[in-house]
């Protein structure tokens, strides 16, 4: 398992299961953080930046082809389906410091809605470089 599924692995073991969207966000909040300290981004994702949204080039085949990862298919509680992502191995072992910031990031969006996620990041002064980068 490369380095950046094993970030990947990390957090859906962490969240139990998640869709493509949420992923995205927790993985790309990652990049901000590690890149205010170390100047380069954690992951070696590709983001598709656009000023309401953005998503990540290599989901889902990436996700699909990732050992211990299974799709599965979930209806909402409006009763619409959708595919998320379960990891069905142990948690994968990460360095100490990726570890410390995926933990405060999952927690500090544990409590928010996909919609309320993806207005902090795209609102936020990282993406707003990023954009214009």
């Amino acid at each position: 398992m490369g380095d950046t599924e094993g970030i990947i692995a990390y957090i859906l073991s962490k969240l139990g299961k998640s869709n493509t969207f949420r992923l995205s966000r927790i993985l790309l909040m990652l990049d901000f953080e590690w890149e205010k300290t170390h100047g380069t981004r954690r992951t070696s994702l590709h983001y598709g930046l656009f000023p309401p949204a953005f998503y990540v080039e290599e989901f889902p085949d990436m996700l699909l082809n990732m050992e211990s990862v299974e799709k599965v298919m979930e209806k909402d509680d409006k009763g619409i389906e959708r595919g998320v992502f379960v990891y069905h191995g142990k948690t994968p072992e990460i360095d100490d410091e990726t570890k410390e910031l995926l933990d405060s990031i999952i927690e500090r969006t544990s409590s928010m809605d996909d919609h309320a996620l993806n207005s902090e990041l795209v609102n936020g002064e990282e993406y707003r470089k990023a954009l214009k980068g």
